[in-house]
């Protein structure tokens, strides 16, 4: 047996639900994932103004795989984000992390750079 949990709020506010949980598959649907998308969206791949899943895609969005303006994650694709891997428009921290602006991180680079191995445009300026 797969565990399986689908869940939507009943208020919509453009269009999309206050609410969407999505997790697990759905064999009656044919689906493999948990696919939410709502106002806050939480599941397997999850698209929402604040996100959590896996695959996480939101203003604020926490996953493995992160993308949005603000990133918790792994893997980070934002404009500030903190996570092992993450690349930044203006601010990031990680393990590795890459951004126009500030990077902070044990291999970091970026326009302000601080950590152990870093590739700083500020020292040329």
């Amino acid at each position: 047996m797969k565990y399986s949990v689908r869940n939507n709020c009943s208020i919509e506010l453009f269009e999309l639900p206050l609410w969407s949980v999505a997790i697990g598959p759905d064999e009656e649907k044919g689906e493999k994932s948990g696919t939410a998308k709502g106002l806050i969206a939480i599941g397997d791949s999850a698209t929402g103004i604040v996100a959590v899943g896996y695959l996480a895609k939101g203003i604020v969005s926490v996953g493995v795989v992160s993308i949005g303006l603000f990133s918790v994650g792994v893997l980070n694709f934002c404009l500030a984000g903190v996570g092992f891997f993450t690349i930044g428009a203006v601010l990031a921290k990680g393990i590795l992390a890459a951004a126009l602006y500030k990077a902070s991180g044990l291999i970091a680079a970026g326009y302000e750079a601080t950590g152990t191995l870093t590739f700083s445009l500020d020292a040329f300026f």
